[in-house]
């Protein structure tokens, strides 16, 4: 039939996931919008994404909006939704996500139900750079300490099911640290 034919057809029009993984103050959030300005790709960043739908009022930011109230966690599987609504109504077929998914489980799940993943990129920092880093962005060390054990988990779990870049930012984190800027 027509549709088995769409259906088989569309595995080779699937969207370009690229997965940049790092901790705080890494510069993940950089890097993304550099190479998103460089190459055309789209970046979605979860939080960013989580908080435009809260404030378009749809069922999901009403959703997403309670949880946040209730203290919940919200639901990964409205997480996915998020993602794959923004990356449907998109022009763009090449996109960045920016430290998500975080976790082996959301990975999978991720791939099984939002598209393959089939690249990441992990920016090494040590801690003593990341901290740095975020003291002269005004976050102070304390904010590099909360999130101290993600990249750990993501070098051991997330990046293990992808063909995934090491690359060392700790000379550039340090010496944008030294100058308090940001790295462009």
């Amino acid at each position: 039939s027509a549709e088995r034919v769409y259906l088989e057809a569309r595995k080779n029009f699937t969207p370009e996931l690229v997965v940049v993984l790092g901790g705080p103050g890494a510069g993940v959030g950089d890097m993304c919008a550099r190479v998103a300005a460089e190459f055309g790709y789209t970046v979605l960043s979860e939080g960013d994404l989580l908080k435009a739908e809260i404030s378009r009022g749809s069922r999901e930011g009403l959703m997403i909006k309670s949880s946040v109230q209730n203290g919940q966690i919200i639901p990964i599987e409205l997480k996915f939704e998020v993602v794959h609504k923004a990356i449907r109504a998109s022009r763009n077929s090449k996109f960045l996500l920016s430290n998500f998914p975080r976790a082996v489980d959301q990975a999978r799940a991720f791939s099984g139900s939002v598209g393959q993943i089939p690249r990441a990129n992990f920016l090494a920092c040590p801690d003593d750079a990341q901290a740095a880093r975020c003291a002269a962005l005004g976050g102070g060390a304390a904010a590099a300490a909360v999130h101290r054990e993600v990249p750990l988990v993501l070098a051991r779990g997330v990046l293990d099911l992808h063909r995934v870049r090491v690359r060392d930012v700790a000379p550039a984190v340090r010496e944008a640290a030294q100058r308090r800027v940001v790295p462009r």
